[in-house]
């Protein structure tokens, strides 16, 4: 069930004015609550009760425990309540039949039946055969037996808490299903939900950690909060007022550790009466919450832009030896000092408080809490519990608050429908999700190729094919030749069968990477105008072989020329244009004028710099003068700091400096000054 939304106080609300206080509801608000449940769906159908026994029945007898062998016994079993004389005896008993089915039974919340009504139980199973030896052999766990007990439970479907033991319609799982949802919903939610009477549509909302720790485990229908919640409210004198008990106030202790910050509270539940001024507007009010007892300190734990306690650095990555690190670890030893020595001097306190919350998130600050030294907390304490929603740094104020938020009900003015919705919405948000259907199998990856191993003579013919790329790549001409007239007619063997010959366009083999796939082609590509030229004209290579020809992968225009001379030299060798991609011949006269237009713009270049130059007025011949020299400030002695290039006349100013240097810082002198010059004259320098 969704936690409801306040609409707004209507006029004609029952509740008082003012905030209410969990332990001190106005009995005509007490009175007319009713503990809300999920109405969605119906209560679940009860079991039929077994058959009542007949007159002069055995089962027609006092209420007595059953025993084995007429003796009382010493040991007895807590879940079917009977008595054996030895030990064998007991642990043979935890394992037959009739004691597993009284576990069922706890489970589901129903009371354990007797070993006659067991064995009846049994004996109406028509679909089992020899289940009287089985009653009289339960010692021994045959897979007759479990199966039994296994078609005994599923005939009365005794799976979860709250099911119908019902002949298993339709009608009736869908309803135990819906029940089965609804006790879910109220024991997630951390508020238990109460409701005033239908013509008054007011809801009350309290944290279910003030509840004994009996009603947290028990289910949603068998839990009594009505109940205790009237043994919550404290005791009202005749007055009007709460007093406390015997032994003092009834009081809460709180606690919060993390970060280095710790602050612990005891405080009253008893309020307090105070009197009020004329200018508050007299009278007596309630003060919620009298601290009785109060502590907060910090130290420094904490590593600062990294978070997290220095112990678990420590335990991740090792002791680190920095200062900050010791300072880290005596602060952590000093504070769990602290906390111990507080707990143990407030230990009387803390044993006479109803509830004690705690919020110690990490593992370090809960052995802080909870150990075997004084004062320590008891982890099985059923009186200890955790804050039901979240929390701030650890402050005085912040326990006040969170006091506050326990104690006071939540308030909600919801009409019915409102509530249907939400508690409809709330269901269906319980509804186990859909499988998803099971996607088809990936297909099984290809097995990887293994690595063919190559005999000698593969072996030797790749690594010359290796080589004949390299050469090419590299543009060495020579050792092209050479090459080639060793090992060509074996790589490029002629078409013709003749072993002399070489084919120079004959293409790479498949296992050589790369876009070029004949000998031009690798040269072309590597932009070795030389290397292509005795390819194309001496070798005779055939330029229009593809799928890429080699003008296109040629990347400089020195290298696509000595395509264009040879389409100019011989113009009928092959389609240069079309299958060749060469777009135009080169002739030598086309390269001469080409030449001669290049000189002439160079000359008319050089002619117009001139005219330049000479247009603009000579410069005045200027003797060189000597760099202005700064007089040191007054009062500046001899073994002050020196600067480079700075003040200084003389020696004074290159003290200390080597040889180069002073050469360096000279220059320096004289091309500042000779730009000074030429600044004044208007004649150039930086600008």
């Amino acid at each position: 069930m969704a936690d409801p939304q306040t609409d707004g106080s209507p006029a004609s609300s029952p509740l008082p004015k003012g905030p209410l206080y969990a332990f001190a509801l106005p009995p005509s608000v007490l009175s007319t609550l009713q503990l809300r449940t999920v109405s969605a769906a119906p209560e679940p159908s009860p079991q039929p009760e077994p058959p009542s026994p007949e007159p002069g029945s055995p089962q027609d007898q006092p209420d007595v425990q059953p025993t084995l062998g007429g003796g009382a016994g010493r040991f007895v079993c807590s879940t079917t309540g009977a008595r054996f004389d030895t030990v064998e005896e007991l642990r043979a008993h935890l394992r037959s039949d009739w004691y597993r089915y009284c576990v069922k039974l706890r489970m589901a919340g129903k009371e354990p039946v007797s070993e006659e009504q067991f064995d009846e139980l049994m004996d109406g199973l028509s679909s089992l055969s020899g289940s009287e030896d089985s009653g009289s052999s339960e010692g021994e766990g045959s897979a007759s037996d479990t199966d039994a007990v296994a078609t005994l439970l599923k005939k009365q479907r005794l799976s979860r808490p709250g099911a119908s033991a019902s002949a298993g319609a339709d009608e009736a799982e869908e309803a135990e299903e819906a029940a089965y949802n609804a006790q879910r919903a109220l024991a997630r939610t951390p508020l238990v939900w109460f409701s005033l009477t239908a013509e008054a549509p007011v809801q009350l909302g309290l944290y279910r950690a003030l509840f004994p720790s009996n009603l947290l485990r028990a289910s949603g229908a068998s839990a009594d909060y009505l109940g205790a919640l009237r043994n919550l409210q404290l005791e009202v004198a005749k007055k009007g007022k709460v007093e406390a008990g015997e032994g003092g106030p009834r009081r809460w202790t709180l606690i919060m550790i993390g970060g280095g910050h710790f602050a612990g509270m005891v405080i009253s539940l008893v309020p307090r009466v105070v009197k009020r001024g004329k200018k508050v507007g007299g009278g007596e009010d309630w003060e919620v919450g009298e601290v009785l007892r109060q502590k907060t300190f910090h130290r420094y734990t904490t590593r600062r832009k990294q978070g997290g306690a220095q112990s678990s650095n420590d335990q991740a990555k090792g002791n680190a030896k920095s200062a900050g690190a010791q300072l880290r670890r005596y602060n952590e030893q000093a504070l769990a000092d602290d906390i111990r020595n507080l707990l143990a001097e407030w230990k009387d306190d803390v044993d006479a408080s109803e509830r004690i919350f705690v919020r110690a998130s990490s593992s370090a600050n809960r052995r802080v809490l909870f150990g075997d030294q004084e004062g320590a907390l008891d982890q099985k304490d059923d009186r200890i519990r955790a804050f039901p929603f979240p929390t701030r740094r650890p402050t005085h104020n912040e326990l006040l608050r969170c006091f506050t938020e326990l104690t006071r009900p939540k308030t909600t003015f919801l009409s019915a429908s409102a509530l249907q919705a939400q508690d409809d919405a709330w269901l269906a948000s319980l509804a186990p999700r859909p499988k998803p259907k099971p996607s088809a199998p990936a297909p099984a990856p290809a097995p990887k190729a293994m690595p063919v191993k190559l005999s000698a003579e593969e072996e030797a013919f790749h690594d010359r094919w290796a080589r004949l790329v390299d050469i090419v790549r590299r543009g060495r001409q020579d050792a092209l030749v050479s090459f080639l007239d060793k090992h060509g007619a074996q790589l490029l063997p002629s078409l013709d069968g003749i072993d002399t010959d070489v084919d120079i366009d004959r293409a790479f083999p498949p296992f050589l990477p790369g876009d070029a796939r004949t000998l031009l082609q690798l040269a072309a590509q590597s932009d070795h105008p030389a290397l292509t030229q005795y390819l194309l004209l001496t070798r005779r290579a055939d330029p229009t072989r593809g799928p890429t020809v080699a003008y296109d992968l040629a990347p400089s225009r020195e290298t696509r020329n000595v395509f264009r001379r040879a389409m100019a030299d011989d113009p009928g060798r092959c389609d240069w244009v079309g299958a060749a991609r060469v777009p135009s011949a080169l002739t030598s006269e086309m390269e001469e004028r080409q030449e001669e237009k290049g000189k002439e713009r160079r000359r008319g270049l050089k002619e117009r710099m001139k005219e330049r130059q000479a247009s603009r007025p000579a410069p005045e011949p200027v003797l060189d003068e000597p760099a202005p020299v700064l007089e040191p400030p007054a009062g500046a002695g001899r073994g002050g700091p020196q600067k480079l290039g700075g003040a200084g006349s003389g020696e004074s100013g290159v003290a200390g400096l080597t040889p180069e240097m002073r050469a360096r810082v000279e220059r320096e002198r004289r091309a500042r000054a000779a730009e000074a010059r030429m600044a004044a004259l208007g004649l150039g320098g930086k600008k």
